[in-house]
C-alpha cells in the first residue's frame, strides 16, 4: 500500500502519518500536513528531497532521488522515441512504462529492456479506487492512477509522468529537467492556476461536486512529490465511494487535471507552475503539431503537446471533424443509389479544402521559420514580413531610397518566388541582377526560385539567407543613396 512508501520522518511524526492515512482520517491528515508546514525547521524535516544522491540501496529497497513513468496503452513508434530520448535525462532504471490494462484490455508486450507497471483492476481494487470496469475511460480521464501505480512499486523523492506525445525543442532535454532539480515543491504542473469566476471550465463542477476548491491544468507533464501522491490518492479514495455507490453519477466523476490540482491545495501542500520556473509551455496544449518538422517551426527550448506522427494527426483531425460532418449530413436528403457519387464528390471537396487551409496556415509557419532565420541578423529590424492576399508571404526592406521585397507565392502546385523592386532605382537593380546573377523579366522583376513545396521546404534557408546578404550588401555600403 502507498502509505508503506512514505518518506523517513523524524520519531513521532513517522507514526501520525502512517495513523492519519492508514486510516484513511484525511481532515487529521489534512491538519498534520499543515503542523508540518508551521514548523520552522520544516527544511530539515525533509532533507531527502535534498540527496544528491540519485539512487540508494538500503537492505532490499531501492530508493531514487527521481524517476519519471511514461503514461501509455500501447508500445509503438511514439513510446519507443518517448523512452529514448528520456535517456538524455534519466538513467535506464529511473524509467518507466505505465500501462493501461485496466478491465478486459490485452496485456502490452513491450521490449526486455523497459521497466514496465501495470495499471490493472487488481490495483484498482486493492487501492479501493474505482475501476475499469465500473467506468470505460478511466486511462484517458484519471492520469494520476500513474502516478499510484509508480508510488505503490518504487521508492522515490519524485515522481515526474509524461504522456508519450511531449516533445522538446531542447538541445539535450537533460537542460529542461535540470531547470527542476532543486524546486523543492509537492507538485510541479503545466499551468496550474485557480481559474476565474467567470472561466466556463468543462471539469468546473466535476470538481465542486465533491467538495473541493476548483484549481487547474494540464496534465501531458508533471511531478509529484511522495507527499504529493498520497495527498492525491487520499482524495480518489475519498471521492470514489460517492461513486461506487450512486451518490453521485459516474459522468462527474474527476478527471486528473482538475483532481490532483485540488487535492494538493486541500492538504497545503507547496505546489507551483512548471511555467513559474520555465517559460516554455507556449506550445504545451491540446492541438496537434505534426511531428518530428514541427519542431523546425518551433523556437529553441520549448515544451510541445502534443507532437503527433502523421497517422495519428490524421486520425486526430478526422475524430474532430466526424461529429460537425454527421451533423450537417443529417440535414440533407440524399437517396442510397446518390450516396457513392456524393461521397466521391465531396472527398474532392474536402481534399482542396484541406489543402488550401494547410497552405494558408503554413505561411504562417515559414513566417515563424524565416523570423527565426533572420533573428541574429544585422538587418533583421529593416525587414518586414506580412502576407498578402493570403496567398503570398512577403519580407519588405526598406532601408532611405532603397526600397525591395521577395514575394513568395503559394499556389496549389508550387511557390515561385520573385524579387520585387519597390521604386526605379536602377542602380539597385542593377547590383541584384549582378548579386543572383539574373536578369530582369517582362514584369521588372528576377525569378528567384520555383518549385514544389517539398523542394521550397528545403530551400527555405538558402532563399532567405541570400535575400538577406542582399539587404545586408545595399545596407552597409550605402551605394546608392
Amino acid at each position: 500500500m502507498l502509505v508503506d512508501k512514505l518518506p523517513s520522518l523524524p520519531q513521532g511524526y513517522q507514526g501520525l502519518a502512517e495513523s492519519y492515512y492508514a486510516k484513511e482520517n484525511y481532515d487529521q491528515a489534512v491538519n498534520f500536513t499543515k503542523q508540518l508546514r508551521d514548523i520552522d525547521k520544516h527544511n530539515n524535516l525533509r532533507y531527502w528531497w535534498k540527496n544528491p544522491i540519485d539512487k540508494t540501496i538500503s537492505g532490499n529497497v531501492t530508493s531514487f532521488n527521481k524517476v519519471i513513468g511514461i503514461r501509455a496503452h500501447r508500445w509503438g513508434q511514439e513510446e519507443e522515441d518517448t523512452y529514448q530520448l528520456l535517456l538524455q535525462a534519466f538513467h535506464p532504471d529511473e524509467i518507466f512504462v505505465i500501462f493501461d490494462e485496466m478491465a478486459d484490455k490485452p496485456k502490452v508486450a513491450a521490449p526486455n529492456y523497459v521497466n514496465k507497471l501495470s495499471l490493472n483492476d487488481d490495483f484498482l481494487t486493492r487501492n479501493r479506487l474505482l475501476t475499469g470496469k465500473q467506468h470505460k475511460k478511466l486511462g484517458w480521464l484519471c492520469g494520476d492512477y500513474f502516478y499510484y501505480v509508480m508510488a505503490e512499486n518504487i521508492q522515490a523523492d519524485f515522481y515526474w509522468l509524461i504522456e508519450p506525445d511531449v516533445r522538446f525543442t531542447f538541445d539535450n532535454i537533460a537542460d529542461f529537467f535540470e531547470l527542476y532539480h532543486d524546486a523543492d515543491k509537492d507538485g510541479l504542473l503545466v499551468n496550474f492556476h485557480k481559474p476565474q469566476p467567470t472561466d466556463n471550465w468543462y471539469w468546473k463542477k466535476h470538481v465542486e461536486s465533491v467538495s473541493l476548491e476548483v484549481h487547474k491544468c494540464l496534465f501531458p507533464l508533471g511531478r509529484l512529490s511522495k507527499l504529493g501522491v498520497i495527498a492525491c490518492i487520499a482524495e480518489r479514495k475519498r471521492i470514489c465511494d460517492k461513486f461506487k455507490y450512486g451518490e453521485l453519477a459516474l459522468n462527474l466523476y474527476p478527471n486528473d487535471e482538475s483532481l490532483v490540482a485540488a487535492a494538493l491545495v486541500k492538504h497545503q501542500l507547496n505546489v507551483d507552475s512548471l511555467n513559474s520556473i520555465c517559460n516554455c509551455f507556449q506550445y504545451c496544449n491540446l492541438n496537434p503539431k505534426l511531428y518530428p518538422k514541427a519542431e523546425s517551426l518551433l523556437p529553441k527550448n520549448k515544451v510541445i503537446h502534443a507532437a503527433k506522427y502523421f497517422q495519428d494527426t490524421v486520425n486526430t483531425f478526422l475524430k474532430r471533424i466526424d461529429g460537425p460532418m454527421l451533423n450537417e449530413l443529417d440535414k440533407f436528403l440524399i437517396h442510397n443509389e446518390d450516396a457513392q457519387a456524393f461521397a466521391k464528390e465531396v472527398q474532392c471537396g474536402i481534399y482542396e479544402k484541406v489543402l488550401n487551409g494547410i497552405y494558408l496556415k503554413s505561411m504562417q509557419d515559414y513566417k515563424t521559420r524565416i523570423d527565426k532565420l533572420l533573428k541574429t541578423s544585422s538587418v533583421a529590424k529593416l525587414i518586414k514580413i506580412w502576407v498578402h492576399n493570403q496567398n503570398t508571404l512577403v519580407l519588405d526592406f526598406k532601408q532611405d531610397s532603397i526600397a525591395i521585397a521577395l514575394d513568395m507565392v503559394i499556389s496549389a502546385d508550387e511557390v515561385n518566388t520573385t524579387l520585387v523592386f519597390r521604386n526605379n532605382n536602377q542602380k539597385v537593380m542593377d547590383f541584384a541582377k549582378s548579386f543572383y546573377n539574373q536578369a530582369l523579366n517582362d514584369q521588372q522583376k528576377i525569378a528567384i526560385d520555383s518549385s514544389s513545396f517539398a523542394d521550397f521546404d528545403q530551400n527555405l534557408s538558402k532563399i532567405v539567407n541570400q535575400f538577406e546578404q542582399l539587404c545586408r550588401y545595399l545596407d552597409n555600403f550605402k551605394l546608392y543613396q
